[in-house]
């Protein structure tokens, strides 16, 4: 569901539950994505990871597709972990849009990042709720892109 779209001030937000993807607009199709974690116990899982990468319908100025990735040497990498969404099968689902993934290196995406998004489900059932904020840092002019539709690959992450 799209909450927001502002023409003049190029901006674009999509909420699903529980995430909010924000994108400034700024030329790039990469975002920031901001997503309440709850800590909840193990057995509430309603949906498996379906791996249903796709591009997003929302996103009114085009969205990378999953073609973009191949044999880029680039994962698709979760903004928004789909291990945090299988409270539902809609929302895990929706976990697969494209404007939920940024490339990655693969060493990066199934080793720090994993054990970061481990470690932020931790923080969850410790602390019963946390707000997570997580997404790209761009280079200052593009460098490499991946793909047909010219995705920035980010120089860093952030997540707080």
């Amino acid at each position: 569901m799209t909450v927001g779209v502002s023409t003049a001030k190029k901006i674009f937000f999509r909420l699903m539950n529980p995430f909010l993807f924000f994108d400034s607009r700024s030329g790039f199709r990469e975002n920031a994505v901001f997503f309440e974690r709850k800590g909840a116990p193990r057995n509430l899982r309603a949906a498996k990871r379906g791996d249903d990468f796709r591009p997003d319908p929302a996103v009114p100025t085009g969205s990378a597709t999953p073609q973009d990735y191949t044999r880029s040497g680039y994962d698709r990498g979760h903004l928004a972990p789909a291990a945090d969404m299988s409270f539902s099968v809609k929302t895990m689902s929706e976990s697969f849009y494209m404007s939920n993934m940024s490339p990655q290196a693969p060493q990066f995406n199934r080793g720090i990042w994993s054990k970061l998004e481990k470690q932020v489900r931790h923080f969850a059932t410790k602390e019963k709720r946390i707000v997570v904020v997580t997404g790209p840092i761009l280079p200052v002019e593009k460098t490499i892109t991946i793909g047909a539709n010219k995705v920035t690959v980010p120089q860093y992450f952030i997540t707080r």
